[in-house]
């Protein structure tokens, strides 16, 4: 009798650890994400060492901080964090690069404007299922009118209006990590 109670409390810490774990395409998309995460950051530490910018410096040392908080969190299974913070890192890089290049001074050059719609629509892409099918209805609200603003933004690109089509996008990729917040929690810094 003690041997089946043992084992009925042995299977339910199991269950519970299953139904808490994140679905296996999370965790798969996690990595991968690390990945692309890492590459950029490999690729763009040597400009910043060259760089006597030290907000450049800053920024770099806070998303290598982020990138290896993310891998932690991959390795203690918590995939949809460990997600977060490496897009989280990612941005930060990003901004990096534009520092490197001399910022775009109010200036938004067709590829920034490109680029920058291309990086909110695979955000979008990413977020859909986790905001969908949550139970919060202002981050579902939110959402869609990230994605209203996203299509514009898309045709502001089409119509060669780079600055409005890149203010745009920023727009729907704030929209899209406010809500993801509400379904997820606030990210510890």
């Amino acid at each position: 009798m003690k041997r089946l109670v043992l084992l009925s409390v042995v299977f339910a810490f199991l269950l519970v650890g299953f139904a808490y774990a994140d679905p296996p395409d999370v965790c798969s998309e996690a990595e991968e994400q690390l990945g692309v995460t890492q590459r950029l950051i490999d690729e763009v530490a040597p400009r910043v060492e060259e760089s006597d910018v030290r907000m450049v410096h800053e920024i770099f040392e806070r998303a290598n901080d982020m990138q290896g908080r993310a891998t932690e969190m991959l390795e203690d299974g918590n995939c949809r964090m460990a997600l977060r913070l490496t897009m989280q890192a990612r941005e930060m890089v990003r901004r990096v690069v534009t520092l490197l290049e001399g910022g775009h001074h109010g200036r938004v050059t067709p590829e920034m404007a490109a680029r920058a719609v291309r990086e909110t629509d695979r955000l979008i892409e990413r977020a859909e299922p986790v905001i969908t099918e949550s139970d919060n209805e202002d981050a579902q609200a939110m959402f869609e009118r990230a994605v209203e603003i996203q299509g514009n933004a898309r045709e502001s690109l089409e119509d060669e209006e780079f600055e409005r089509a890149f203010a745009l996008t920023r727009q729907a990729r704030e929209l899209v990590a406010r809500a993801l917040r509400l379904v997820e929690g606030p990210v510890e810094p």
